[in-house]
């Protein structure tokens, strides 16, 4: 069968969102950084010393992540005070500051892979419709797909949460 034929055979097509339609790992990645970088003006604790520690949190806090219906906020908001707390730093508004930096950051970076939204426009031209299957809590989920700009082309979000 050609791709034509497949494409005019089936009415739903599914996508995963993250590192699949946009580039997560990477905007993800830019706006960790600047949380480390944000904690290192505070303190003087190295920015290598603080991603070595996160990651370690995140390795132990995944594995039964985005299950028990909490939001992206408040999983954030309990690794990074995991983060200071490793590093001798409990302060709420430095905690709250660093949520401000990561969700700002991440939004700045968030971009759409190459060919996906013309993908999308196309299928929606079709008349087809389009289900993102992904993992992560609802709300940055809707989130994403709303910055990305590719919230009318997704007739479903379904996510782990």
């Amino acid at each position: 069968m050609f791709i034509r034929e497949i494409v005019a055979s089936k009415s739903w097509f599914g996508f995963d969102l993250d590192d699949t339609l946009h580039e997560f790992k990477q905007a993800s990645a830019h706006a960790s950084t600047r949380v480390f970088e944000t904690i290192h003006a505070s303190n003087k604790t190295s920015v290598d010393i603080l991603r070595s520690t996160y990651q370690d949190i995140l390795r132990s806090a995944t594995a039964n992540a985005f299950t028990d219906g909490r939001t992206s906020s408040e999983y954030r908001r309990e690794r990074f005070g995991r983060l200071l707390q490793a590093h001798g730093l409990i302060d709420d508004s430095l905690l709250g500051r660093l949520l401000d930096v990561y969700q700002e950051t991440l939004r700045e970076n968030l971009t759409l892979k190459a060919g996906a939204l013309h993908l999308l426009q196309t299928l929606r031209g079709l008349g087809k419709k389009v289900i993102v299957i992904t993992e992560s809590p609802a709300d940055s989920q809707e989130w994403t797909v709303q910055v990305l700009g590719i919230r009318s082309y997704v007739d479903a979000l379904v996510t782990t949460n």
